[in-house]
């Protein structure tokens, strides 16, 4: 690896604490295996914690003391036990904000080819899927409720999953990519993240496989940020003009309209694309939170309390159901400073911000996934381009 030109030795606690992230992504392979999940998240945070990364910068010290606050608000139960506190962990999601600017860009890096490395597979198979050569797979009925209720089954081909539910035009069919993870959202999702944090540099292999994850998955947010970040990124006006009309005609296709185009209708004043939160949880929102008391809106209910009800959303909302509006509203803020102060440009600011706006769809601020996604890749931004930090693992 290399650090501002100078090349350096693996670091193996920063390996170990990067994979610790990857697993929060929760992929098919190692999916409900919380004990296992559990020790190797606590064995890569004492690794960290004993390898002497930590930064004596004492505003660098301050971020980390004020987001493992937020991070023990964020894991206070509204009832039963202290599981959230002691079960997972908020320390080890800190930990990332008390590391030196060097082992947050090492880190990051470390995630982001992990998570690269764990979409080829999928891709090949998905390739050689589609093109009609015959893989032994596994239907998976039971997998998640939200597809299930949309008669949207996956398989298990060789432990990396496929969307049953095909587009299909008059000469060929294939399905939305999702690899070894729960949806295609999430492939599209932390592609465009990823790809966010490098500006697009499309010379990088690790881009190149995750433009054509993001792409294949057909996950709006994907081509959204992917627009987003054009906008604020392009200078010429012939290049603006040539992509603006690729999006328009991608996502117009017949066998992509239902997917993306189709999703911006209005349809009874509200956006038809807006799938985050079911019926019966928004009806519960309106319940609890809107018309709820005082505390309620303020507070929340606690910890996960959406999921103890049932309900698998993937909204903003499910921050202010579980921690109400302070919380929403504290770590909003604190990642808001977070870029005012690390960051000086104002393109990398507003690039960050597109980042920060996926709370919309995907509230995942209090995962240890995003937390090296954001601050390694504003660390990354923040000291030199991306070709600076090119691993060497041989």
């Amino acid at each position: 690896m290399e650090y501002l030109g100078v090349k350096l030795k693996v670091n193996k606690s920063l390996l170990f604490f990067a994979l610790a992230a990857w697993i929060g992504l929760d992929a098919y392979l190692i999916s409900g295996n919380t004990v296992v999940i559990k020790l190797i998240v606590y064995g890569a945070f004492i690794c960290v914690f004993t390898s002497g990364l930590f930064s004596k910068k004492i505003d660098t010290q301050l971020f980390g003391i004020v987001f493992l606050i937020i991070s023990f608000y964020f894991h206070i139960p509204g009832e039963g036990s202290l599981n959230n506190i002691i079960g997972f962990g908020f320390i080890p999601l800190s930990i990332v904000f008390f590391l030196t600017e060097e082992s947050k860009c090492i880190l990051y890096k470390y995630f982001k080819l992990i998570f690269v490395l764990s979409l080829i597979p999928g891709l090949v198979i998905y390739f050689l899927d589609v093109s009609g050569v015959s893989i032994p797979y596994t239907d998976i009925t039971v997998f998640e409720k939200r597809q299930i209720g949309e008669a949207n089954f996956v398989v298990d081909y060789i432990g990396f999953m496929g969307n049953t539910k095909q587009l299909i035009s008059n000469t060929f069919s294939f399905y939305r990519f999702e690899g070894m993870y729960n949806e295609p959202g999430v492939v599209g999702t932390l592609s465009a993240l990823l790809l966010v944090v490098s500006q697009f540099e499309i010379k990088s292999w690790e881009n190149k496989v995750l433009i054509v994850s993001g792409l294949l998955s057909l996950s709006l947010a994907f081509y959204v940020i992917l627009l987003f970040h054009f906008l604020l990124s392009s200078s010429n006006i012939k290049h603006y003009m040539i992509f603006l009309a690729s999006i328009i005609v991608v996502v117009n296709l017949p066998i992509t309209k239902h997917y993306l185009a189709d999703r911006f209708k209005i349809d009874n004043y509200t956006l038809k694309g807006d799938n985050r939160v079911s019926d019966d949880f928004s009806f519960l929102y309106t319940q609890d939170i809107d018309n709820g008391d005082v505390y309620n809106k303020i507070f929340g209910l606690g910890s996960d309390a959406h999921a103890k009800k049932g309900y698998n959303v993937s909204s903003y909302k499910q921050l202010i159901y579980n921690k109400g509006y302070l919380g929403i509203i504290l770590i909003i803020s604190f990642y808001l400073i977070y870029i005012y102060k690390h960051l000086r440009s104002t393109k990398l600011r507003l690039i960050m911000l597109i980042v920060l706006l996926s709370i919309y769809q995907r509230p995942e601020v209090m995962t240890l996934f995003f937390t090296v996604v954001f601050a390694g890749g504003i660390s990354l931004m923040n000291n030199q381009s991306e070709k600076m930090y090119q691993l060497n693992i041989s």
